[in-house]
């Protein structure tokens, strides 16, 4: 499994939350991408000009929420970012027919 080392950006979310939590699944719902761990989930929304990199910064741009790894780190920017139980996944993003990618270590 994947596991977060640290979590860092300027979203006001509990971000610190992610900290040695494993990644258990990672999958979009509509405009969404979930973040799924055991007891909580973190939704993105990229809005109109959202954007990610992977082991990689964007020059002069902080990121809304910076995911550090073992193998890497993963930043997201200019997006929505909030902090949901798994419970309200279904209720607050639209359904997708399309099967999450499970991460298995």
């Amino acid at each position: 499994m994947l596991s977060v080392v640290s979590a860092s950006g300027n979203t006001k979310i509990e971000k610190q939350r992610a900290e040695g939590e494993e990644v258990h699944a990672i999958f979009s719902r509509g405009k969404n991408l979930l973040i799924k761990f055991r007891d909580f989930s973190i939704r993105i929304h990229f809005l109109i000009y959202g954007s990610y990199r992977i082991d990689e910064d964007r020059e002069g741009m902080s990121p809304r929420l910076s995911l550090v790894f073992e193998s890497g780190f993963v930043n997201f920017y200019n997006c929505s970012v909030k902090l949901l139980r798994n419970e309200e996944i279904e209720v607050q993003v639209c359904l997708n027919p399309q099967p999450p990618l499970i991460l298995k270590g």
